[in-house]
């Protein structure tokens, strides 16, 4: 009912918004609590608009404060959210005890924040945005510690992760950080308070990881965040998740100032450690080429590895196959992956295949006793049987060992598939003699085996 341009009210910008929630089938009389169309008496303008022009908060401007900002951020939020409440009440009654939010409620938030910033100069504008999903999120929390989230808000939450992420990323280059400090440390004062919350709708950890790798470059700073971390550390329950999330933090402030060892130590101070919290470290170690490091990092964390869930042991098998592929002793990364097996089995199988090892890429299928033909990608085996046959004679022969011994009609009919296959092999060897060999005494090994027997006639494997 009031705006902040030159006509102050009446204008083309009132009707916009009228016009947006007539849309959304609203009727004009319930767009907001006492919303009224004054008449066109420009001298005496309707008290309801006088009284909600004094309310109104100060406008944002680049000079800030932040502080000014976030009042701004609350009247917009909750400006929509009254909008919406009336628009999803019929949806809403049906999740009373669910934190349910409209991802066009985000939308609309942001599209607000863009409008006013939208003559801003750079890097402003890209904090005035940052803020405002940081204050989003903020709220989102404050939900959800009195109601549960529902499917729709996990999806959500990703791409207001994503959101942020794509905000953060075009904030500051280190050579402004100093100009802009104020704006800063506001900004790392709000992930402190999120950081070490007990429940979490966003990953606070690698929002302050970020903070990390581009804000916390000048030493002064990074000094005054090393002790706050450690006053954390000293002043928690050890054993409690406060020590072990500064713990975490932390190491990752260490290792991405380049105090590798440092970090290394601190996270060997908590008892227990969850496998996947480690993937960040393994990651920057791979990303700045820190091999020898990184084998270090690999050979500590070896038999926790173990017991990790699949997905993370995959992550970490693919960081030790990067290490292998690139440091100056493989070797050293191979024996972790044979210390970890069967886990990260395809992993290591794609790997001696890229790399040209073939026998070792047979020796690893046969080794593992589970495995046969019907689990391998077949683009391999033809791979293999295309480029270098003879090496998967073993291979073959095991499997239609396995098969014969299953006694049943289908398992004789796949051996004979399989020792047909081993027969050409054999004579593109120029090793029919050996085959003829061979095959003889299988069939003689097992004569009371019928139906085994009417296979290999039927394969014309024996007359």
């Amino acid at each position: 009912s009031t705006c902040t341009c030159a006509r102050k009210h009446l204008c083309e910008h009132i009707a916009a918004v009228l016009i947006h929630h007539c849309g959304d089938g609203l009727q004009p009389d319930t767009v907001s609590p006492g919303f009224d169309v004054p008449a066109l008496e420009f001298a005496s303008p309707p008290e309801s608009i006088v009284e909600t022009r004094k309310n109104f908060p100060d406008i944002p401007t680049p000079e800030g404060p932040v502080e000014r900002w976030y009042k701004y951020y609350e009247h917009q939020y909750q400006r929509l959210r009254e909008v919406k409440c009336n628009y999803l009440y019929s949806y809403s009654v049906h999740l009373a005890n669910e934190l349910y939010f409209s991802p066009r409620l985000y939308d609309e938030f942001t599209g607000c924040l863009l409008l006013q910033s939208d003559h801003w100069p750079w890097p402003v504008k890209d904090l005035f945005r940052l803020y405002g999903c940081l204050f989003f999120m903020a709220g989102l929390e404050e939900q959800s510690k009195e109601q549960k989230s529902s499917f729709m808000d996990s999806f959500q939450v990703g791409l207001i992760e994503e959101d942020f992420l794509d905000a953060f990323t075009s904030i500051i280059p280190a050579g402004l950080q100093a100009q802009y400090q104020s704006f800063l440390q506001k900004l790392v004062q709000i992930v402190h308070e999120s950081l070490f919350q007990q429940e979490q709708l966003f990953d606070w950890l690698w929002i302050y990881r970020l903070l990390c790798m581009d804000v916390f470059g000048d030493q002064e700073w990074w000094k005054k965040e090393k002790a706050y971390l450690e006053e954390k550390m000293e002043k928690a329950e050890e054993g409690g998740r406060e020590y072990y999330v500064a713990a975490l933090a932390l190491a990752s402030l260490y290792i991405t100032g380049n105090r590798k060892e440092a970090a290394l130590a601190v996270l060997q101070k908590p008892r227990k450690k969850r496998v996947g919290d480690m993937l960040f470290y393994l990651e920057y170690l791979t990303r700045q080429e820190e091999w020898d490091a990184l084998l270090l990092w690999l050979r500590w964390m070896a038999p926790a590895v173990l017991k990790a869930s699949p997905g993370v042991i995959e992550k970490i098998c693919r960081y030790c196959i990067r290490g292998a592929e690139n440091s100056e002793a493989p070797e050293q990364f191979i024996k972790l992956f044979r210390f970890w097996l069967p886990h990260g089995f395809d992993v290591y199988a794609d790997y001696l295949l890229e790399t040209g090892l073939h026998r070792e890429w047979v020796e690893l299928h046969m080794s593992c006793l589970g495995r046969m033909e019907t689990g391998i990608d077949r683009g391999d085996l033809r791979y293999l049987e295309s480029l270098d046959p003879a090496v998967l004679i073993p291979l073959y022969h095991q499997w239609a060992a396995r098969l014969i011994e299953e006694k049943g009609r289908k398992s004789y009919q796949e051996a004979v598939r399989l020792l047909k296959k081993l027969r050409n092999i054999y004579r593109k060897q120029k090793r029919k003699r050996e085959w003829e060999t061979f095959i003889s005494r299988l069939a003689s090994y097992y004569p009371r085996l019928r139906a085994f027997q009417e296979e290999l006639r039927k394969g014309k494997l024996i007359s």
